[in-house]
């Protein structure tokens, strides 16, 4: 580190005679004394900070994913006013190695190094918020060298963290009822996992749509589920037995979002269900006197959902017709289960007939009142005329040869108004 004077000093010594002595004298040409003078400089150093790199999670680190900034500061971590900022990148091993600073004087420099986005989560990465200050010692050897030094904290490794969000996926389905309204929520569905294991249960809408609570998913794969209808025990319906399997694929999208491919059967999830109304059997029975007695009358029978048979149900009037026979049945469907129904003898029209009406001596109704419950059972109603014996033909409940009867005495009237008009008129 010494650099050797190169100067050269001329003088002259001027040697004399003086009261019996040798003299001598030094006379410089510009000195006034021979001085070498060398100079000490210690070559500069150089040092390149570096710090580490961590990222756990699904994703692999890869070279120069994330970036460091580094700027000269003070002890505390302050930046000295309008210092330079340097960056630099990770490699795939994670270090991070910033240029190297040249350093011409000794002394003590302090660095502030940290994570661009610190403290934020972007695209499913946690950044570190980490600080690290970094003392750099500057010293000479006196050997012509200066030597540089760090000092790191205990830590300097960046943790960043990768967490891809879950996705929601919500599996839905249709119910179909034939034969009546559907009502909500009176159908049940189960959705299980792969191992058979319930995972949540559901009901229809009234428009027969249905839905699970949804499912969060946070790791990639393949996941299998099952949904079948639960069989109740509703009354006329037939429960439809179909399981189906819904296959959802989960891959994450690399920037902190799960997403799911929902492969639902081909047709979808449809529950196709049916429904078969309650029945009810009326039988009209004929007698005279207590003995069976074969007619060719038809009687009419209707459904009321009062006991003062004042409303109709929706089922209207129906026909019997005896045809020849002393008895006859008919049956009407499409009741509602669990529901009361008073079955009574009408006319044409509907009215209740009561007894004695028509020539009828009696009208007996055994069971008028049924209550529709149980699926498959076809409950018996009976109802028995009993006519008196007529001296002349009697009438019966909408007996035909009766409006027949009406009918020709209605013609021999109108006959015989348009004979006196005519005979009126040939006389006029």
């Amino acid at each position: 580190g010494i650099t050797y004077s190169k100067d050269k000093i001329s003088f002259q010594v001027k040697v004399g005679y003086k009261n019996g002595a040798v003299t001598a004298e030094v006379i410089f040409e510009n000195e006034e004394r021979i001085a070498f003078v060398n100079e000490y400089t210690a070559k500069d150093t150089e040092l390149a900070l570096q710090v580490n790199k961590n990222l756990t999670g699904n994703k692999e680190l890869e070279a120069g994913m994330f970036e460091f900034t580094k700027v000269l500061c003070d002890e505390n971590g302050v930046p000295v006013p309008d210092a330079a900022v340097v960056t630099a990148v990770n490699d795939a091993d994670g270090k991070v190695v910033f240029a190297a600073d040249t350093y011409s004087e000794a002394g003590e420099y302090y660095y502030m190094i940290k994570e661009k986005n610190a403290g934020k989560e972007i695209d499913g990465i946690t950044y570190d918020a980490m600080e690290v200050i970094v003392k750099v010692t500057i010293t000479d050897n006196k050997w012509g060298q200066l030597v540089a030094e760090a000092a790191y904290p205990e830590d300097v490794t960046f943790d960043n963290c990768y967490n891809a969000k879950p996705v929601l996926v919500d599996l839905e389905g249709t119910k179909f009822l034939e034969g009546r309204d559907l009502l909500e929520g009176e159908f049940e569905f189960v959705l299980t996992d792969r191992d058979g294991n319930v995972i949540d249960e559901a009901v229809n809408n009234d428009d027969g749509t249905f839905s699970f609570d949804s499912l969060e998913l946070c790791d990639e794969g393949e996941y299998l589920f099952t949904v079948y209808e639960k069989e109740g025990d509703l009354p006329g319906v037939t429960y439809d037995g179909t399981v189906y399997e819904v296959i959802v694929i989960v891959t994450d999208d690399g920037k902190g979002q799960m997403q799911a491919d929902v492969q639902y059967p081909e047709s979808g999830i449809v529950f196709n269900n049916s429904y078969v109304g309650g029945k009810v059997k009326i039988t009209k029975t004929v007698t005279m006197e207590g003995a069976v007695h074969n007619s060719d009358s038809r009687f009419y029978v209707a459904l009321f959902t009062d006991e003062a048979l004042t409303e109709m149900s929706k089922h209207g009037v129906h026909v019997i017709e005896m045809k020849g026979g002393s008895e006859a049945s008919i049956i009407i469907d499409d009741l509602d289960y669990g529901k009361t129904y008073y079955v009574a003898e009408t006319d044409l029209y509907g009215n209740p007939i009561k007894s004695g009406d028509f020539g009828i001596k009696t009208v007996t109704i055994e069971n008028g009142m049924i209550n529709i419950e149980d699926e498959g059972m076809v409950p018996e109603v009976k109802i028995i005329n009993d006519l008196e014996k007529p001296v002349e033909k009697a009438v019966q409940t909408g007996d035909g040869s009766v409006m027949g009867l009406f009918a020709m005495m209605a013609l021999l009237a109108a006959v015989s108004m348009a004979g006196a008009v005519f005979f009126r008129r040939k006389e006029s």
